[in-house]
């Protein structure tokens, strides 16, 4: 089981501090990034003393939540209506 959460910490850390850093990019680089976690996470790092982990494991939360409430929705009847 430890085995499996390392991995699966690692994943995580790996899609969304790639994400992260591929925002961060583009901001860098002047682009225009639609408001987002990642995007506002980036641009209060400092201020709220975050490093790459923190804000990595910050996004995947916020993804799992989303995930978590789309289920709950489904199961539970609310979207299914709408969805047929």
């Amino acid at each position: 089981m430890k085995i499996r959460g390392q991995k699966l910490h690692a994943d995580l850390v790996e899609t969304y501090g790639g994400l992260l850093l591929d925002i961060d990019a583009r901001m860098k680089r002047g682009e225009d990034v639609p408001n987002c976690v990642a995007k506002y996470l980036l641009e209060a790092r400092e201020e709220e003393e975050l490093d790459h982990l923190d804000m990595s494991i910050l996004c995947s939360g916020f993804m799992i939540g989303g995930v978590e409430t789309v289920r709950s929705h489904l199961t539970h009847g609310r979207l299914n209506k709408s969805i047929g």
